[in-house]
Order: C-alpha cells, then structure tokens, then sequence
C-alpha cells in the first residue's frame, strides 16, 4: 500500500519526527528571540533609571540653592 522508503520505513514514518523538528526548531527561536528582547528592555530600563537619578540629583541642587 505505501512505498517504503529507502531506510525501510513508510514515507509516512517521517512526517511525525519532521513536524516536531519543526516545532523544537520554532520553539528554540522563540526563546532566542524573547532572550533578546529581554536583554534590549533590562538595557532601556537600566538607561532609564539613570536619567532619573541624574533628574533628581539635579532636582536636590536646585532646592539647595537659595
């Protein structure tokens, strides 16, 4: 019924490891790529805070002078 393949297998065989490799392979991008934006967001957020502590250093000298 089905042609066997040159392995001994049914072409069929392949279709289920294929699609999982493809979905590991998916899987591992996903993870690269939310590892990446998690390094960009910590970068911003580090930034961030400080120009805040750079706005409030400069805040409290102001309020010092008379």
């Amino acid at each position: 019924m089905f042609k066997r393949s040159f392995l001994g297998r049914r072409k069929t065989d392949w279709i289920i490891p294929l699609i999982l490799l493809f979905l590991v392979g998916l899987a591992a991008i996903w993870a690269i790529d939310n590892r990446i934006k998690k390094h960009d967001a910590e970068a911003i957020n580090k930034s961030l805070n400080t120009q805040v502590k750079l706005q409030e250093r400069e805040l409290k000298h102001l309020e010092k002078k008379p």
